[in-house]
């Protein structure tokens, strides 16, 4: 990978309100399985089951907060050190590179500085 490469970043498709009302009509009102609710409205079958689920615990078809850690660990200051890092000391392993940054106070884990590497186009030993 090159160090100019861009990752593509997956969006979820976006489910509208209209779509969470008609799939909790067809499955309470008019008795559709999910399945069938989920195909009729062009949600996805797992996705229409957490509406569901929400609905039934809430009265209320909101929107269903997302999983994931919304904090961005590695900052443009860390991807800065690891490359530093690895630059002067290409042979480091992840543990040893983990091991550095906590010196200077970077508390960072393994797959955060994996993915750093990875921003940075950098292709590193296990």
């Amino acid at each position: 990978m090159k160090k100019d490469d861009k990752k593509v970043v997956k969006k979820y498709k976006e489910t509208t309100q209209k779509q969470k009302e008609i799939l909790i009509r067809l499955v309470t009102v008019d008795s559709n399985s999910i399945r069938d609710a989920a195909h009729i409205t062009g949600i996805n079958e797992s996705t229409a089951r957490s509406i569901l689920c929400a609905y039934r615990k809430n009265g209320n078809p909101s929107n269903i907060a997302r999983g994931g850690n919304n904090k961005i660990k590695v900052t443009d200051d860390v991807c800065k050190k690891i490359e530093e890092v690895v630059e002067h000391h290409p042979d480091m392993t992840l543990k040893q590179i983990k091991k550095v940054l906590e010196a200077e106070g970077m508390l960072l884990s393994i797959s955060s500085i994996f993915n750093a590497l990875v921003k940075l186009g950098i292709t590193f030993s296990h």
